[in-house]
């Protein structure tokens, strides 16, 4: 089963609003501080791994 990109999109949205709906403001916005923090967490850790290889072609 192939998954379309604009499929997941409309999926998300229509999610996103659900949680807007059945949530209040401090809970959403605890789950979009948690999400921003864990997405930084993992392009942080990213990053490093570039930085490593990059490092490793110099040296």
């Amino acid at each position: 089963m192939r998954v379309h990109y604009q499929d997941f999109m409309i999926f998300f949205t229509f999610l996103l609003f659900w949680i807007s709906i059945q949530f209040g403001q401090i809970i959403e916005d605890s789950i979009a501080y948690i999400i921003v923090l864990s997405i930084g967490i993992i392009h942080g850790s990213n990053d490093f791994t570039i930085l490593k290889k990059t490092a490793k072609k110099h040296y």
